[in-house]
């Protein structure tokens, strides 16, 4: 994420980048870039080799569907090790890789992957995702939190992937218990709903969360002159987001974690402004993703 002012900024494109907007985004102060462009394979992506290093490394390539061997074959050897350093999106599925997918990863040594799915995995799905190289997130987009029948399946995937989940209300007890009894590193996203006080003790006792992210347009509970909200657990990052609008002031005064707010098209410059004037604490760090022109 590049700094403009006080605001961290992610661009990204729905199209396939050309040579002209590569030039554009070697000429933008850093930043992170996200490629999103809907049925492109990697060998669509043979631009990004004329970005810099430093633009290289904070590149995200989003594919609907997991890259083949063919897809890597197909490469220049300059394309090859440019997409080799950035980090593949792939997803949502409910499949988790297969053994030709595995070798196209095994192959192009991606420098992160994140895998999408809205399945919890087997033993079997857990051994495949096991054998993914470099940096991994496992994503679970789902209408649930995982149960004691999910753990067979989720304690088999190795300690060093990260897991991820998304899903639209907020753990209770049952699922705190499960969730803690899992040795990995976790993000929960809750879209629509602020935390319901009877679920506060549950969530400040869920344990190696590193971050709660919560996608919501409504005020949450703060608490009085509290700059982290009492019911986040220790050493938690909070990321707080919004799409397309921007949170009331006095929603938001006096807020210490990470606001992200995300633009179908791009902002004006006013609403930039109007974003660094939010009363926010110090320590707050604002992000803006948006599309790039």
């Amino acid at each position: 994420m590049g700094i403009l002012g006080a605001i961290l900024t992610t661009w990204f494109t729905l199209a396939l980048p050309d040579a002209r907007q590569i030039d554009r985004w070697n000429a933008l102060p850093p930043g992170e870039i996200q490629l999103r462009s809907p049925g492109a394979t990697l060998a669509s992506y043979t631009e990004i080799a004329r970005l810099t290093p430093d633009r290289l490394d904070r590149v995200s390539t989003v594919l609907s569907e997991p890259p083949s061997l063919g897809d890597v074959q197909a490469l220049d050897a300059e394309c090859r090790r440019a997409i080799a350093r950035t980090t593949f999106i792939v997803g949502p599925t409910p499949a988790y890789p297969s053994d030709s997918e595995l070798e196209a990863l095994e192959s192009l040594q991606p420098r992160a992957l994140h895998w999408v799915t809205t399945a919890y995995p087997s033993p079997d799905d857990a051994a495949r995702i096991n054998r993914v190289p470099g940096a991994v997130t496992l994503t679970v987009v789902s209408t649930r939190y995982p149960r004691h029948q999910d753990r067979p399946g989720l304690e088999a995937v190795s300690p060093s992937v990260r897991l991820s989940i998304v899903t639209d209300y907020w753990p209770g007890y049952s699922q705190m218990d499960v969730l803690n009894l899992l040795p990995h590193k976790k993000r929960l996203r809750i879209v629509g709903m602020a935390p319901p006080i009877e679920h506060w003790p549950y969530i400040a006792n869920l344990k190696r969360v590193e971050e709660i992210q919560v996608d919501a347009a409504q005020p949450l509970p703060l608490g009085e002159g509290r700059k982290r909200p009492a019911w986040l657990p220790e050493q938690t990052r909070f990321t707080w987001i919004w799409n397309d609008l921007l949170p009331p002031a006095e929603w938001i005064t006096g807020f210490g974690g990470h606001l992200r707010v995300q633009w179908s098209s791009p902002p004006p410059a006013e609403i930039r402004a109007a974003i660094q004037a939010l009363p926010l604490a110090p320590e707050a760090t604002i992000e803006s993703v948006e599309p790039s022109n």
